[in-house]
């Protein structure tokens, strides 16, 4: 592509200028040199927009790909392979890198279960019966994002575990995946751990919006689950130098206690919990996603969700990446999705 131009134009009162915008996300998809881009403000006698169930990216995407599937019409191209000539790993506004980006690894691997190459690209040229068959294929993404988060977790000595975090369940699965973030991390069977969340006394959580709340929780979840593991370990090495503490203390390097905190190593937990001479070992921790505001806990404490991620970050651009494809015409055509996260949702240190 050598120019992208997209408007958009969203209804909103007369009395607030309401707009969600598409637009940062459909202009940074695909690599062009010349991309222009303008959301207008229709004012009509109706109530002030809100916020539903599905995002700005959706009617915007299904806008570009609809376009892009004209495109690939006009040049007797097959649409993916239009798509994958303008792959980029830099979005083309800024020239930031995505933190990762997997979009033609979904294409391919959706292609292949879906048998995108057995197909007749001319329309109307497949039939089943009495119906006309076609096959189709988009793009869609999301930004990845994060907000600071606190927990606190509790491990006993026979394996049991205890998370606190003040998150919110809306058929987002989070007691399941906190669970699961817990037991990877202290090598125990998912179901020893136990989930409380929903509750204003426990540690602050951000909103259950913005597809952020996985990455937000189990970030935090994880780094306090390594806390412990540090603990545990320390009570198994106690010999650690100065000179790697003082390291560590000035960013210079990790002492092995740390370093075997946060690897793959084995835990003996029984003789961990006989050096330290306890049954129950319990940590609380506070973590933010790089990027965020100075005061992000602070404002995390009072109720405010200081969001970052998707293209908004300084130094690079974070999306998940998800392919649709369908086939369309006859009442029993598979409909089949290829989901890949394309984003680094952890900062190194956490990862």
């Amino acid at each position: 592509m050598t120019a992208l131009r997209h408007e958009g134009a969203e209804i909103s009162s007369r009395a607030d200028p309401y707009v969600v915008g598409g637009t940062k996300t459909t202009t940074r998809l695909y690599a062009c040199p010349n991309v222009d881009s303008m959301v207008s403000i229709v004012r009509a006698d109706r109530n002030t927009p809100g916020f539903m169930r599905s995002p700005p990216e959706v009617p915007y995407l299904f806008a570009l790909e609809s376009a892009m599937d004209e495109l690939a019409v006009k040049l007797n191209m097959d649409p993916i392979e239009l798509r994958r000539v303008n792959d980029t790993m830099n979005e083309p506004i800024g020239g930031k890198p995505y933190t990762s980006r997997s979009l033609m690894a979904c294409f391919d691997d959706g292609a292949k279960a879906f048998g995108w190459a057995q197909r007749s690209a001319a329309p109307k040229s497949m039939a089943d019966g009495d119906w006309l068959i076609g096959y189709g294929c988009a793009t869609t993404c999301y930004p990845s994002q994060m907000a600071p988060a606190a927990a606190r977790v509790r491990l006993q000595r026979d394996g049991r575990v205890r998370v606190e975090i003040a998150g919110h369940e809306i058929g987002n699965g989070a007691y399941t995946v906190i669970g699961q973030a817990a037991a990877e991390k202290l090598g125990v069977p998912v179901d020893k751990v136990s989930v409380r969340i929903g509750d204003s006394d426990l540690p602050p959580a951000p909103v259950a919006g913005g597809s952020n709340s996985t990455a937000s929780t189990c970030s935090a979840v994880m780094m306090v689950c390594d806390q412990i593991r540090q603990r545990l370990f320390k009570a198994l090495m106690p010999q650690e130098s100065m000179v790697d503490k003082a390291k560590e203390t000035v960013g210079l390097g990790q002492t092995p206690v740390t370093e075997a905190a946060k690897s793959d190593r084995p835990l003996d937990r029984d003789k961990a919990f006989d050096a330290l001479g306890v049954a129950v070992v319990e940590e609380y921790g506070e973590w933010k996603p790089d990027g965020a505001p100075t005061d992000s806990f602070r404002a995390m404490h009072e109720g405010k969700v200081r969001i970052v991620g998707g293209p908004e970050m300084k130094d690079w651009i974070a999306y998940a990446f998800a392919l649709n494809s369908s086939r369309s015409g006859s009442t029993d055509g598979p409909t089949k999705s290829a989901f890949r996260d394309c984003s680094v949702l952890l900062p190194p240190a956490i990862s």
